[in-house]
């Protein structure tokens, strides 16, 4: 059975970050998702993103984004003060667009010498969507790898997205996460 890093126990205990546990079992998350974890996260939500993490959003995360709407910047919730240099997403994108548009808008946040490793079509319960694997670095110097499921539906946009250390934490969890992603739902 997989564990809550200490450290995330102790924020959680301190109340330096709002974090709330999620149980394995159907979750719903913000009338947008629904998945089924096989074991314990932390969650924390931010706008219209919401953070599972085992050991921390600097190891490794995944983010659910729900409901981009029409004229809205993916990840706007969780980008540095100026969010107005972020890209928006506009309905009607194709998946190479929206890729792009995810790109962009992560290297606004902090994501530099971003390779796309991998896209490929995929199929989540609810929407047709596309996959895409990344790797890229943020300016701490980290590499880390990331793996993004996005779709659209009913003009809105819906993003998942796993990110890890690629020297470690990416590969512990890409397993469990992509387990995670066969059972997500887009509602």
């Amino acid at each position: 059975m997989k564990r809550i890093s200490p450290l995330i126990v102790a924020m959680l205990l301190s109340g330096c970050i709002t974090y709330s546990l999620v149980k394995p079992g159907k979750i719903e998350i913000g009338n947008a998702f629904r998945v089924q974890p096989t074991f314990e996260w932390a969650r924390m939500e931010t706008g219209n993103v919401e953070t599972w993490t085992i050991n921390g959003g600097a190891l490794e995360a995944v983010q659910f984004v729900k409901g981009v709407k029409d004229g809205d910047p993916p990840f706007q919730s969780i980008a540095p003060a100026d969010a107005s240099k972020l890209r928006k997403f506009r309905k009607g994108m194709n998946p190479l667009e929206v890729q792009d548009l995810i790109i962009s808008n992560l290297k606004g946040i902090g994501a530099e010498k971003v390779l796309v490793e991998n896209q490929t079509p995929a199929m989540i319960k609810g929407a047709e969507a596309f996959r895409t694997e990344l790797s890229y670095t943020l300016k701490d110097g980290l590499a880390r790898k990331s793996i993004i499921i996005a779709a659209v539906k009913n003009e809105k946009l819906y993003v998942a997205l796993y990110y890890g250390v690629k020297l470690h934490y990416f590969g512990r969890y890409k397993d469990d996460v992509e387990h995670l992603f066969t059972t997500m739902e887009v509602l």
